[in-house]
């Protein structure tokens, strides 16, 4: 079985893309850096968006990045069911980009927070064929966050 191929998106301020890209290496995964400007994402199984300050954040987290000429590419590949993972800025801007419903508001303590997060497992099987988290095994992830409070209504949540 080949390994997955795995687009790893980068936009000017995005820093966490090279932590993607290492990681991908590490576990034998096929993964690419592709500059926000490119048009297609080429044969890939996944797309990741990493975290960072896509274009410094200066009108509110993601709202320009949405618009990079990559994301109809991203929009796509997601329309068509191929997993899209948004970490941090990432997630920011699928939700600007409106491939994720809700929208992002400042934290209630309007201070930069560094936690820990468990995670629910929902669907155990890899989309790759290989072992993936079991029910057993939530894993915990660094969640550092200024604005990742979501909100969006409970019928625009089921959608």
């Amino acid at each position: 079985m080949s390994p997955p191929r795995i687009a790893v998106v980068v936009f000017p301020g995005t820093w966490s893309d090279r932590d993607f890209l290492d990681v991908a290496q590490l576990v034998g995964w096929d993964a690419r850096a592709i500059w926000h400007t490119e048009l297609e994402l080429g044969s890939v199984d996944a797309v990741v968006l990493p975290g960072g300050f896509a274009h410094g954040d200066y009108l509110r987290t993601g709202a320009i990045a949405c618009f990079s000429p990559i994301m109809p590419a991203i929009e796509s590949f997601a329309a068509s069911g191929g997993p899209v993972l948004g970490s941090c800025n990432g997630f920011q801007v699928l939700c600007e980009a409106g491939m994720l419903p809700g929208a992002l508001l400042r934290n209630d303590h309007l201070e930069f927070r560094c936690d820990w997060q468990w995670l629910r497992v929902e669907a155990p099987a890899s989309r790759t064929g290989r072992a993936a988290i079991t029910p057993m095994e939530p894993p915990c992830l660094s969640s550092r966050r200024r604005s990742a409070s979501s909100c969006a209504t409970p019928r625009r949540m089921v959608a």
